[in-house]
């Protein structure tokens, strides 16, 4: 069940995406006609360029928190597969393919050949889509570790050599539940 959950975590963003742009395509819907589309690549620039800027403004307070941070510690020490740092990584890509997208969907009525501009089309829609779903997974992650009460300062993680309150099992699940998350 926790590789199922696993796989599910790493790859929704890109399925549910690819499933949303491949409904607006089989609906024909044309945004390239609709008169506030310039208007809406505006706010996509914006709402990009807030997200970026966050998770870089963020990313100090967290890498900190992993020196005050037990439990941000434990989350860091035990991310064998450095999960968070590829999500934010894949999330900052994401959006700056994004920013390139939208600045090209700005000047779509530049190009001549219709078929290029109906895949520039989808392709930014397909980049809003995974950018706007990697987004909420980071944050989700970012949230979590920030927001979560430091259960290492009451609860002794480490080995029953050093003097553990926790039993096994409850280091079973603190160990599964952290290591998910990160």
């Amino acid at each position: 069940m926790e590789k199922i959950k696993y796989i599910f975590e790493r790859f929704y963003p890109y399925i549910t995406s690819i499933a949303l742009v491949y409904l607006l395509y089989c609906f024909e819907i044309d945004f390239l006609a609709n008169e506030k589309l310039y208007d809406a690549l505006g706010g996509v620039i914006s709402f990009d360029a807030i997200v970026i800027g966050f998770l870089g403004a963020i990313m100090p307070v967290i890498l900190s928190m992993k020196n005050e941070s037990k439990l941000v510690k434990y989350v860091f020490e035990n991310d064998g597969e450095e999960l968070f740092k590829k999500y934010l990584f894949v999330t900052i890509k994401i959006g700056i393919t994004n920013v390139v997208l939208t600045l090209a969907m700005y000047l779509h009525t530049s190009f001549t050949v219709e078929t290029f501009v109906k895949i520039l089309l989808y392709l930014w829609l397909l980049s809003l889509f995974t950018f706007m779903f990697c987004t909420m997974r980071s944050m989700g992650y970012m949230i979590s570790l920030l927001f979560s009460k430091d259960m290492a300062v009451e609860y002794h993680i480490g080995s029953a050599e050093e003097g553990s309150v926790l039993s096994e099992k409850e280091r079973a699940e603190v160990k599964s539940k952290f290591s998910d998350k990160s």
